[in-house]
């Protein structure tokens, strides 16, 4: 099955909303080793989303056929649902939507309902994409930003501490799962036990995070009082639109499902809060149990690629982020020892035909839309991030000649530039497939043996 993805941009085109710093400082003489440009080759795109083929979906669809049932919770769904509460160790099955922007919309709305007096405020990351940030909005409520941890970029302890000076205005917190990398044990805890103490409803999104795994190997999706899952195209568990809201509390459940459906209850009668169109279709929900199929070798490959660009790339100065060997790996996010080291990056990429990208540049905070909002304390590791780190390429069939030529992009950056910020390992993957697992519909198709991994070279003095 294709997706509708629209026609992507020019050979060569870097994208970001800082492309403009892509040229040098005028009056600066550019370099020899910036004068000279990698070996161009096939573009290798940023993402290069992948979905099961008409052919690996009908079966799966065939019950809603037979039926005559293609939305409104039909088969599909409620298979969907109960197999990834299966897959998460989940007692109830999650409620799917058609998208995670509508699944943190409803979740907002059932954990923390409308907005009531002072309470107005919900804590949020200014380190997110902007779908997290728009759904605090859309549900009448008024972000404040939290900044984050220099080591594992989720949402900082120290800063959101600072939330007690502004508990009587405090509504709720929106935490979340940064690059689809699940929090550790310990923040897990710390994070529930705040809001908890706090008096206020804990929603998360883990956009990228279905099938992520922390460091003692347990899933997302008992996160607070509600988390949201994304199954866009772009993420690893691809389905083309759609996304998954899981809670350990059935009230809450039963509120997301009747919000997805206009505010309709069980008697098909609008008793309580007014609701959107959310569902998800009966066709995406097949497309849904057709990926699941595969992903575990999705997983491996994903997990592998990017484990052995940490193993070239953290020796020579680039940061990784901590905790992220269970990670999804959407794309491959490496933080740069400076802002100098990215932009060289990017003028690089241009010219060896890598689609990179910026995350998240410009922060929350920094668009115009939103620069009055309030920030809960400085906001000092969030800059500093988002202007020193870059995602690399990542998709469930990425060869090994592309690992070493992006592997070759990032080293030439980092040699040419000074380092600015100082080197903090991250925790080692315990461990990891020493193969890259070829994509299987790929395998499946072609019987191709599996491909190495590249042999690490050696770094120059």
């Amino acid at each position: 099955m294709r997706s509708s993805r629209a026609p992507g941009p020019p050979a060569g085109h870097v994208s970001g909303s800082s492309a403009g710093r892509l040229t040098r400082p005028p009056g600066r003489t550019p370099s020899r080793e910036e004068r000279t440009p990698l070996v161009a080759h096939e573009l290798i795109r940023f993402q290069a989303p992948s979905l099961p083929s008409l052919r690996e979906v009908e079966p799966w669809f065939a019950e809603a056929e037979r039926l005559r049932w293609f939305s409104n919770g039909g088969p599909c769904v409620a298979r969907l649902e109960r197999s990834c509460a299966d897959r998460l160790g989940l007692e109830h099955p999650g409620v799917a939507v058609n998208n995670a922007t509508s699944g943190l919309m409803v979740a907002l709305r059932a954990c923390l309902g409308t907005p009531q007096g002072r309470r107005r405020l919900v804590a949020v990351p200014s380190f997110t994409f902007i779908a997290t940030v728009n759904a605090v909005c859309w549900a009448g409520f008024e972000p404040v930003f939290v900044d984050v941890d220099p080591d594992d970029w989720q949402p900082s302890d120290a800063s959101l501490a600072l939330l007690w000076e502004l508990r009587d205005e405090l509504a709720g917190i929106l935490h979340c799962s940064t690059f689809g990398t699940a929090p550790s044990r310990a923040r897990r805890e710390s994070v529930a036990a705040l809001a908890r103490d706090l008096g206020v409803p804990l929603v998360v999104d883990s956009a990228a995070g279905f099938g992520a795994v922390d460091e003692d190997g347990r899933t997302l999706g008992d996160q607070g009082d509600a988390e949201v899952f994304s199954f866009h195209a772009t993420k690893p568990f691809a389905i083309g639109e759609g996304g998954l809201v899981t809670s350990r509390s059935t009230a809450v459940l039963a509120s997301l499902a009747e919000l997805i459906n206009f505010g309709f209850d069980h008697a098909r009668s609008v008793t309580g809060p007014l609701g959107i169109n959310a569902k998800m279709p009966e066709l995406t929900a097949a497309v849904g149990l057709a990926v699941l199929d595969r992903f575990d070798d999705v997983l491996a490959h994903r997990r592998a690629a990017a484990g052995w660009l940490r193993d070239e790339l953290e020796p020579a100065g680039a940061r990784f982020q901590a905790g992220s060997a269970g990670s999804t790996f959407q794309f491959v996010p490496v933080a740069l020892p400076s802002a100098a080291a990215r932009d060289l990056l990017l003028q690089k990429a241009h010219d060896a035909r890598i689609e990179v990208r910026m995350y998240f540049d410009p922060p929350m905070h920094r668009l115009p839309a939103l620069g009055s909002t309030r920030r809960a304390g400085d906001l000092g590791v969030t800059e500093s991030l988002s202007e020193r780190i870059v995602g690399l390429p990542m998709a469930n069939d990425i060869s090994a000649g592309s690992l070493e030529r992006i592997r070759d992009l990032v080293l030439r950056a980092v040699a040419t530039t000074p380092r600015t910020a100082p080197h903090r390992p991250t925790t080692a993957p315990g461990t990891r497939a020493p193969r890259l697992v070829p994509h299987p519909r790929r395998r499946a198709l072609d019987d191709l043996p599996a491909e190495r991994l590249p042999a690490p070279t050696p770094l120059a003095p």
